[in-house]
């Protein structure tokens, strides 16, 4: 063993592996934010885990004193990655964080662990504690977690100051939680916003995520793209697929099903418009709605159209495989003239059959929508009429495919459209953002249980953000990145990101 003090802002934890080996492990401790989460703790935990949560070595100490080493030997091989809580004088956890996974190959290895308040946010920094950014502000883009910690941004679309659509993006980026950095990698074939980025099961010893569709500008006009592309991880570079998809959409939803393969279903095809003429990012009208069921196969990589259509098209939608069975529940949106709906559908995988599910309450689009119990779907908040800020709802279903019946689910603390939905490591829903009443951003969040309770964090994001992406990070943070805030000026559209720390399980 080594010995471990604390200097500053990081904690070094160098552990010595089995025998006579000389390899060591290191972790080093950062402060989320540049802010203190080691305010009023007494104690720090430090913990080696492997993929399973098995603790492989551990050490506890006081703050002030610091400690000669881990309790326990690190194995030469395998994966693992770092965990540290800050305890207060009651034993309670007041702050924590993760390192990413990472491969223990017998050589000194160095994880890096930002350390935030429990319930709050903090913005991505790199290790001086200078805060990272995107190479540019874009809305819609969306984020992949990958298997080894890093989580994949692309597309997105850049806005003029009044909201009005200005380029769509053909950026892609790797975060990595341990620097905090956002590295820009190889461009995405084509650019696209309202795409959709599916990890995919392994074919061939590999995990690649197939990105779909989305708005592209072809001949300087926006139109809906039929390309589909492959991110390889060990690359780091896309590749088109040789099927395209039988006709563009947009605004569509991807859904992984238990056999590996992803089902597409609904979009839209904007109105023909030259991109020197567009539209405000959320004035975009469809011209067409595809309703056919699409299905992508990665072995070879194709796509297959499913017997079943929608009786009625919908984009804008929410989608979440829904029970054991591995059904698929599409849930509201915006029809083919852009009103709200209050239909659902239920996907039968078995037998690709394609029926009707609870109607809900109200209309809603812009809805978030989780899975909280075998069968049980949260649908939350959302707009009634989306040409109107004044119909964004505080309310939320609960719909049981078991019986095929909604029933009403706990209020919102805020109503909230165009928020993000995370489904955090114990099951709970970290809903954030969206558009508040009337169409002003918010900067709050609020978590939601399956025992029906919410509550709004103790902390709030840096800035108020709708439209943005978010995805759960290793150790059961969470990433939020982009977006726009939408005010009683001009738009804000982002390049930060932020992360959150949620309450111990």
């Amino acid at each position: 063993m080594k010995s471990l003090v604390t200097t500053g802002t990081l904690l070094a934890l160098l552990a010595a592996g089995c025998a006579d080996e000389t390899a060591s492990l290191e972790v080093r401790v950062l402060r989320g934010g540049g802010g203190d989460p080691f305010a009023g703790a007494t104690t720090l935990r430090a913990r080696i885990v492997d993929p399973r949560g098995n603790v492989l070595a551990e050490e506890q100490f006081a703050v002030a004193e610091g400690s000669s080493g881990f309790s326990g030997l690190v194995p030469l091989v395998g994966e693992a990655r770092a965990t540290i809580e800050a305890l207060d004088a009651s034993e309670a956890v007041v702050a924590r964080g993760s390192s990413r996974p990472r491969a223990l190959d017998g050589t000194d290895l160095v994880l890096r662990v930002f350390v935030g308040v429990i319930d709050t946010f903090f913005a991505t920094t790199d290790e001086s504690l200078a805060q990272t950014t995107l190479a540019d502000a874009v809305v819609g883009l969306v984020a992949t977690p990958l298997d080894d910690g890093m989580v994949l941004l692309t597309g997105g679309a850049r806005l003029a100051t009044d909201g009005v659509i200005a380029s769509i993006s053909n950026r892609a980026y790797l975060f990595d939680p341990e620097t905090g950095q956002y590295e820009e990698i190889q461009s995405l074939r084509q650019s696209r916003v309202g795409h959709t980025a599916t990890m995919l099961r392994p074919a061939g010893g590999r995990r690649t995520v197939v990105l779909a569709g989305g708005i592209t500008v072809i001949n300087s006009q926006l139109e809906a793209s039929t390309t589909l592309e492959l991110y390889d991880p060990d690359t780091r570079a896309f590749t088109l697929v040789s099927t395209p998809l039988p006709e563009g959409r947009a605004f569509h939803t991807a859904t992984l099903l238990v056999d590996g393969a992803v089902l597409y279903a609904g979009g839209m095809q904007p109105t023909p418009v030259a991109l020197a003429g567009a539209p405000q990012w959320d004035a975009l009208t469809a011209e067409a709605t595809p309703t056919a069921l699409l299905r992508f196969v990665n072995n070879p990589p194709r796509v297959e159209e499913l017997p079943r259509r929608l009786s009625v098209g919908r984009w804008g939608h929410g989608a979440v495989r829904a029970d054991q069975f591995g059904r698929v529940l599409l849930v509201g949106g915006r029809a083919p003239n852009g009103d709200a709906l209050d239909s659902t559908s239920v996907f039968n995988p078995s037998d690709s059959s394609l029926l009707p599910g609870p109607t809900l309450a109200v209309p809603r689009t812009g809805v978030a929508v989780a899975r909280l119990a075998d069968g049980i779907v949260l649908v939350a908040g959302g707009m009634s009429d989306p040409g109107n800020p004044n119909t964004i709802l505080g309310s939320t279903d609960l719909l049981s495919l078991a019986d095929n019946t909604r029933s009403d689910g706990p209020a919102l603390a805020a109503a909230r459209a165009h928020a993000s939905v995370t489904v955090l490591s114990d099951g709970r829903v970290l809903v954030a953002g969206g558009l508040g009443a009337g169409g002003t951003a918010r900067a709050d969040a609020e978590v939601l249980t399956s025992d029906g309770s919410t509550r709004i964090t103790s902390g709030s994001m840096s800035r108020a953000r709708a439209f943005h992406a978010a995805t759960l990070l290793p150790g059961g943070n969470v990433l939020l990145v982009g977006g726009i805030a939408p005010g009683l000026g001009d738009v804000a559209v982002h390049a930060t990101g932020e992360v959150y720390v949620p309450l111990p399980e």
